[in-house]
């Protein structure tokens, strides 16, 4: 369940998110993308299983292309004040600011609402279903090294926080019920490199249905289980 650059789970296209000033803003985003073409070969342990693939990076003039097993994964296009990503994995397209700070927005999604009818077997409506789901990521720090699993990286690194937020209404009969999936995700950048890490720890609650759901603000020993999945660069 990873949300970060390297395959964002979006099921929408996204317009653009603003953009920045090189002349207010102190980090150049494009200077953490791939530098040159090359192969890159990533890892994955997914609670305790390890699965390995190679990304083909592609780099020509302003666009980056990664591929996968011979298949478009995504295209960074550089513009002058933003970075268009192309996600051709979910069919999407995400406005990065291309200029930022320590706390700074990367990329953000205006909140998808939808709405599902509860319907009997003959097609009564019995009642409804209002799902919202917010995103959005933010550098959360600039650091000189990262390590997870013993596995360290060393030099000039990014570290972006990814939010989803999905609070979810179910109206049946004269019963109200809320209930809220709350996932935090990070992922690091590293000068001239790009992508080297995914980190997601989940922590499974019960709700006040009984049913176990993701909420990271919970504090890890408030956990009833716990999820992960990680993504590294192997260098």
């Amino acid at each position: 369940m990873n949300k970060a650059l390297a395959y964002i789970g979006i099921a929408l296209l996204i317009g653009g998110c603003g953009s920045s000033s090189s002349d207010t803003k102190d980090i150049n985003v494009t200077d953490y993308l791939p530098a040159t073409s090359q192969s890159k070969d990533f890892f994955i342990i997914e609670n305790g299983d390890l699965f390995s693939y190679v990304e083909e990076v592609t780099v020509d003039s302003n666009k980056i292309t990664i591929t996968v097993k011979d298949k478009i994964s995504r295209i960074y296009t550089i513009n002058d004040s933003n970075i268009t990503l192309d996600d051709e994995e979910n069919n999407a397209t995400i406005s990065l600011n291309k200029y930022i700070d320590v706390g700074d927005t990367l990329y953000s999604i205006p909140t998808e609402t939808k709405v599902e009818d509860i319907k009997s077997s003959d097609n009564t409506i019995l009642g409804s279903i209002t799902t919202e789901i917010t995103q959005y990521c933010k550098l959360n720090q600039k650091l000189p090294e990262f390590e997870k699993n013993s596995i360290k990286y060393t030099g000039d690194i990014l570290e972006f926080k990814c939010t989803r937020d999905e609070k979810k209404v179910t109206n049946f009969e004269d019963t109200t019920i809320n209930s809220e999936i709350y996932d935090i995700s990070y992922f690091y950048l590293q000068r001239d490199k790009g992508l080297i890490a995914n980190i997601d720890d989940d922590c499974l609650v019960d709700n006040d249905q009984g049913q176990e759901v993701i909420d990271d603000r919970v504090n890890s020993s408030e956990c009833k289980s716990t999820n992960y999945i990680y993504k590294f660069y192997k260098e």
